[in-house]
């Protein structure tokens, strides 16, 4: 299974059969790997676990 990302700015992006638009709150799978590193660094997606827990805010230390 893909890696999943849950957009927090809206995205215009390169994908299959054109250009793609992801909304705030959309969750993908088909960002293009090179540009998930600085998507993430930027905050505009964090990668969303299997139980839809945000990987960025557990390592944040979210909760506590």
């Amino acid at each position: 299974m893909a890696k999943q990302y849950k957009v927090l700015t809206g995205l215009d992006y390169p994908g299959k059969g054109g250009p793609k638009r992801a909304e705030p709150g959309d969750v993908v799978d088909d960002v293009p790997k090179e540009s998930v590193g600085w998507l993430v660094e930027q905050g505009v997606i964090e990668e969303v676990r299997g139980s839809g827990v945000r990987a960025q805010q557990e390592q944040q230390g979210a909760g506590e």
